[in-house]
């Protein structure tokens, strides 16, 4: 697993990424959530059989605050 993080506009995201050898997953977080939601699905199966990419929204886990919270 490694952490990273991925530019969006003039953002940096943070993310964690867990490569497998299948085609690549985006694991997208709810509201009051972070990336931490997905911990189970990188570290096991679906980890080794995908490649998964799970976000910290801005405003949530290790993301900075939003920009415009009215528009998140």
């Amino acid at each position: 697993m490694r952490t990273d993080s991925i530019a969006v506009g003039s953002r940096s995201v943070p993310s964690v990424t867990r490569w497998g050898d299948g085609p690549p997953i985006v694991l997208a977080h709810g509201n009051s959530s972070s990336s931490a939601t997905w911990e189970p699905l990188p570290a096991g199966p679906v980890g080794r059989r995908y490649r998964c990419l799970a976000l910290d929204l801005p405003g949530h886990g290790d993301s900075g605050p939003a920009q415009d919270p009215d528009l998140c």
